[in-house]
């Protein structure tokens, strides 16, 4: 009897471990699948970072390649906005160059109607009326101002070339320029009234 009980507890206590068995070996092929599952979803998580550690790297080269595109662009910026500064400076002395170079032409023409009177003055004492004439009126080309160029002129025309019009009209030019106190203007007064009366003109006002 005692025997029977022993094995009764005995193969009880067996289905007991079977059935802990059964469970630890469904809980353990659970746990594998979710270990399954796990090591899915970590290696899809793992080719996620590898694609993202790879478009970081890619997006890393990009970024410097546009930085130093900005740093090009504003070495180029800087560089601009130099050249501009000494154009807008050279643009700023144009004015004054032109002035200078004005006032140059404008001594450089009076220097040459000065030669060219100097010549007449010459061409006169060597007799030769012809190019005197020439260069007197070269000399009034240049500068239209000049009294002295309009009375050798029409003297020249008075006394050598006896074309007392063209006198009369270097004469006119000549009294328009000069200054009162001048010590010819009495003298051309008289030889333009002399030969007005003697062609029945009107007297010089």
């Amino acid at each position: 009897m005692e025997l029977a009980k022993n094995l009764k507890k005995h193969i009880e206590k067996k289905e007991v471990e079977y059935t802990i068995v059964d469970e630890i070996k469904r809980d353990l092929k659970g746990a594998e699948k979710k270990a399954e599952r796990l090591n899915r979803q970590n290696r899809s998580f793992q080719e996620q970072i590898e694609k993202l550690e790879s478009q970081k790297i890619a997006l890393k080269a990009e970024s410097e390649v546009y930085h130093k595109q900005i740093r090009q662009l504003k070495r180029q910026y800087q560089e601009a906005v130099s050249t501009n500064k000494k154009l807008e400076r050279k643009l700023s002395d144009v004015p004054k160059k032109f002035a200078e170079i004005a006032r140059e032409n404008r001594l450089l023409i009076k220097e040459t109607a000065l030669m060219h009177y100097n010549l007449g003055v010459f061409y006169t004492e060597e007799r030769q009326y012809g190019r005197a004439v020439a260069e007197f009126e070269k000399a009034i080309e240049l500068n239209p101002d000049d009294a002295y160029a309009y009375f050798n002129l029409g003297y020249l025309y008075a006394e050598h070339l006896i074309d007392r019009a063209k006198a009369i009209k270097n004469f006119r030019q000549y009294l328009r320029r000069a200054g009162k106190n001048e010590k010819e203007v009495d003298w051309v007064k008289r030889y333009i009234l002399t030969w007005q009366a003697w062609e029945e003109e009107k007297p010089i006002r």
